[in-house]
């Protein structure tokens, strides 16, 4: 593989997917990516312009890459975060938790694997940095799977369900303290005029 074809790979095989679900998830085009990308533009057009020297244009290839290969890790890192911010808040929701269609078990192990791939993949950039990034990118497209397989079992049939319950439960409870209220009442009112007959 030449080195335009490695970068058209990289953009094509490596970025786009995890671009694809880092925007689906979160809504949004990130601001950082979007200038890696833009980086990435502006070395290709060197890189493609004859005018230069080979050396030139086959550095500015290389770059090319490694700012498609900084996309795709920020990508993964950002799509992480919310995804840890999400996870987070089914853990902290009883209402959340009680729409999983996975056990309270199998979360909370699923929760924990999450957490500790990232902290993997993290070790990995950090001791591939000028080596191979692709083993960094590797590791967090795992951690990323696991975390929206996590956010993918909550099924929100299960939290209205739950909803109607719990309102259900609190208007039960409204009405019993009411007939309980009218009963003391009663009983309150019958003592007293027994106390005033005597």
């Amino acid at each position: 593989m030449n080195a335009l074809q490695k970068v058209v790979f990289l953009y094509e095989k490596i970025f786009k997917p995890a671009y694809a679900d880092l925007v689906s998830y979160i809504g949004d085009k990130p601001f950082d990516i979007l200038v890696e990308l833009e980086n990435t533009l502006s070395h290709l057009f060197v890189a493609i312009n004859e005018r230069e020297s080979p050396e030139i244009r086959s550095n500015n290839l290389e770059k090319a890459c490694n700012h498609i290969v900084r996309a795709t890790l920020d990508c993964y890192k950002l799509l992480w975060t919310q995804l840890n911010e999400d996870i987070d808040e089914i853990l902290k929701s009883d209402d959340k938790r009680l729409s999983l269609t996975i056990s309270d078990l199998e979360f909370l192990s699923k929760r924990m694997k999450f957490k500790k791939l990232a902290k993997e993949a993290r070790s990995l950039e950090l001791s591939e940095v000028g080596r191979e990034p692709l083993k960094a990118v590797e590791a967090y497209k795992k951690a990323v799977d696991l975390g929206l397989s996590i956010i993918n079992s909550i099924d929100d049939s299960k939290g209205n369900i739950a909803e109607k319950y719990k309102f259900k439960s609190k208007a039960g409870e409204l009405i019993a303290s009411a007939i309980i209220g009218f009963i003391i009442g009663l009983l309150t009112n019958a003592f007293w005029n027994w106390l005033i007959q005597k």
